[in-house]
């Protein structure tokens, strides 16, 4: 019986010999792929019913005084990571004194590759800093990995050499290598032999926090160069960049450690904008939902707030020159009213801020700011025109509105029997006469170039917060 080769002359039609053509790109997947196969880093741990199932094993050894080497290969490999968990509630095999004994003498004459690998990944991926035979397991463990010659070892130990895996202050270490490096964060880890389950590990997260303190100091000595930030940033995030790398685990330190910096500050900062976007992507605008932020300090989250009245506050004084263009009346009025509220804003002393604009302000602000519609209200309703826009504030226990154009300004107390009546900030929609109605105190902005407005408002909010400003902060300069 002839071949198929032979009845086609010796030749196979081109279709059935697919050109397989190599890029760079599809080079470096298949290397990934090869040593992560052959790496001895798995994607997942042991199973708990697998750990139970040894843990016992080595109970019954250690009750009967015998030596762990006489229970079994497989139970030996995962000896390891069941020494570090906790089982049902008792604390690990490996705070037990007769377990660390019996172990250091089985470690002492064991030449088998997997079980010296399954002791450095337990150890990479549980991480336990807090317990006082830490140092000293990392110590046998790199001992162990030094005289091991199988090419899982070698591979290892290639990586902990390089990058102090193994060594005191590790998660220090490698921070350094890491902050430095230019390739992208998934694949350094992967690369350092840091990725499958230990990408997930107590050594990964413990050099993100390490990663956080290092810029939380920089960015209190105004230290922090932007590739810094950026490479803190990519670190905090999961490998598709779109959450956190250990949301549950980190998720205040990195508010907090991007933000407390900050605390008693009012200036600008080069940093804010990058960690304010930064920031609204994981955790939103505390001031529409504050859940995300449970459990962050409230003079971080202050931190944020004051970020985004002062953004809220210039964006509107941005829209309102737009707006006013050809309007000579609008202009004139907003140069005082900026001026005005510029002072109390860079005072640090406005807690709160927010704008409802009108349709044809709403379209502006979207088309010339590209600004969200989530960050601000929208304005409709009887005597409501469409250039028309409001501005309200909080300072202390006042809430305080400005209308465009010749609107009033006005004041109404939070504290009272009428507290109901103010106006509640951050609302989706406003009427004209939600802003207008039953105000303490108002007034007409007349005589700006004097300053009689002016004075009259300051007095009203100096005598009801304690704030005081002279007329000369608040005039234009």
């Amino acid at each position: 019986m002839t071949s198929l080769s032979q009845r086609l002359g010796g030749r196979l039609p081109s279709p059935l010999l697919p050109a397989i053509e190599l890029s760079p790109a599809s080079t470096r997947q298949a290397r990934r792929h090869v040593e992560e196969r052959f790496s001895g880093i798995p994607e997942h741990a042991p199973t708990a019913l697998d750990l139970q199932v040894t843990r016992g094993v080595i109970e019954r050894a250690l009750a009967n005084r015998a030596p762990l080497a006489g229970i079994g290969r497989r139970h030996l490999r995962l000896a390891p990571w069941v020494m570090l968990a906790t089982a049902d509630g008792r604390p690990p095999l490996v705070e037990r004194a007769d377990f660390l004994q019996a172990y250091r003498d089985y470690l002492q004459t064991t030449t088998d590759g997997p079980v010296i690998v399954n002791l450095v990944l337990a150890l990479l991926s549980h991480y336990p800093t807090q317990l006082p035979s830490f140092s000293a397991l990392l110590t046998l463990a790199a001992n162990l990995l030094e005289r091991c010659s199988r090419p899982r070892c070698r591979r290892l130990q290639r990586c902990v050499n390089q990058h102090s895996l193994l060594a005191p202050e590790g998660t220090r270490r490698f921070w350094n290598h890491l902050a430095r490096a230019t390739t992208p964060i998934d694949e350094f880890l992967r690369e350092s032999c840091l990725g499958g389950i230990l990408s997930t590990g107590r050594f990964v997260e413990g050099t993100l926090r390490t990663a956080l303190a290092d810029t939380m100091r920089q960015l209190r000595a105004g230290e922090l160069e932007p590739a810094q930030l950026e490479r803190a940033l990519a670190f905090a995030l999961d490998g598709a960049g779109k959450r956190l790398r250990f949301a549950g685990a980190t998720r205040i330190t990195v508010a907090e450690a991007l933000l407390l910096p900050f605390r008693d500050a009012n200036h600008a900062n080069p940093h804010q904008p990058r960690i304010q976007e930064f920031l609204l992507g994981q955790f939103s605008d505390p001031r529409i939902d504050r859940a995300p932020w449970h459990g962050v300090k409230d003079e971080a989250v202050a931190v944020m707030r004051r970020w985004l009245v002062s953004e809220t506050l210039e964006d509107f004084f941005r829209l309102l020159e737009y707006t006013s263009r050809g309007d000579a009346t609008a202009r004139r009025h907003w140069h005082y009213r900026k001026a005005f509220w510029s002072a109390y804003l860079q005072g640090g002393v406005i807690n709160d801020a927010w704008v409802a604009l009108a349709v044809n302000v709403d379209a502006a602000a979207q088309r010339q700011m590209g600004a969200s519609r989530d960050s601000y209200g929208r304005l409709e309703g009887y005597g409501v025109q469409r250039n028309h826009a409001a501005l309200l504030l909080r300072i202390g226990h006042l809430v305080i509105t400005e209308w465009s154009h010749s609107g009033k300004f006005r004041v109404w107390h939070l504290a009272g029997p009428y507290q109901q009546l103010a106006p509640k900030l951050y609302q989706r929609h406003y009427t004209g006469a939600t802003l207008r109605r039953d105000a303490d105190f108002d007034g007409a902005h007349m005589g700006a170039e004097r300053g009689s407005w002016q004075q009259k408002l300051a007095k009203y909010i100096r005598d009801n917060t304690g704030i005081r400003f002279d007329l000369w902060q608040l005039m234009p300069r």
